[in-house]
């Protein structure tokens, strides 16, 4: 390592030479329930997410969003998909194994 860096100093590169990328973003009257669900799939799967609310200044008014590091995108929407086509009925199925 280059005595110029820091340990800590290559973690914060990541972000800064990563940026923020949108997979999901919705106006719906449902919007804020769904990006909730979907962010703590991509969490729960290690990956990190925000919720960007637009013009939210009461819900379901304005645009909300959920971001990932531009690296984490393929993997984001490769959950978001397996989710979506495996739908709420497995997760019912599991319960009740």
């Amino acid at each position: 390592m280059p005595d110029s860096e820091t340990p800590d100093q290559g973690a914060s590169d990541h972000y800064t030479q990563d940026e923020f990328v949108t997979v999901f973003s919705s106006r719906r009257h449902d919007a804020e329930i769904e990006a909730e669900t979907i962010h703590g799939l991509l969490e729960s799967a290690g990956v990190e997410a925000l919720i960007v609310r637009e013009n939210v200044p009461t819900v379901p008014v304005g645009k909300v969003s959920v971001k990932v590091l531009s690296s984490d995108q393929e993997d984001a929407e490769t959950l978001i998909a397996s989710a979506r086509d495996t739908g709420p009925a497995a997760s019912i199925d599991e319960a009740s194994k």
